[in-house]
């Protein structure tokens, strides 16, 4: 596990910040509602599917609402991000400086992830929310060609009171 957390992606200042972004924009809840889902657990991939020499992207998976009824069929929450450019040669380098393209942009592929017959794109800081079975077969496919753990945690929603308190 890592001792630091690495870069969020743009907007987010810290791990409840990310989490309820995602949650929000994967699953287009109004905030009143995501409130009260009430506690997320969360975890941390990075990709070393090409070794150290991989750019780096992390991805994390979400698991919305743990102690709540259900009100989603897609109970997991996916978001991946690059925190900074590849590295490119000079001479690219230069050219997307003259373009004003610096990498990544939000929604740019910055992965692609097979699994089995089908394959699944990693897009810059777009969330999206899955089922939990085809979050578990990307989750398997992720860590079967080089994606580690390397934190996780909880969460909860702003307005959090654990089950029986008063």
């Amino acid at each position: 596990m890592v001792s630091e957390m690495p870069l969020l992606p743009d907007g987010c200042k810290d791990m409840e910040s990310l989490c309820l972004w995602t949650i929000a924009k994967a699953t287009k809840l109004k905030p009143r509602i995501i409130n009260e889902l009430r506690r997320h657990k969360w975890w941390m991939l990075q990709d070393f599917s090409k070794g150290r020499d991989t750019p780096v992207v992390y991805a994390m998976f979400l698991e919305i609402g743990l102690d709540s009824p259900p009100v989603l069929k897609n109970t997991t929450a996916v978001v991946c991000w690059s925190p900074k450019p590849y590295s490119w040669s000079l001479v690219e380098r230069f050219m997307r400086k003259i373009k004003k393209q610096d990498y990544p942009r939000k929604g740019d592929v910055v992965s692609v992830i097979s699994g089995g017959a089908s394959w699944f794109e990693v897009k810059q800081a777009v969330p999206i929310s899955l089922p939990a079975e085809r979050s578990r077969m990307l989750w398997n496919s992720m860590t079967n060609q080089g994606w580690i753990l390397i934190a996780q945690g909880e969460v909860a929603a702003p307005n959090y009171q654990p089950m029986g308190a008063a």
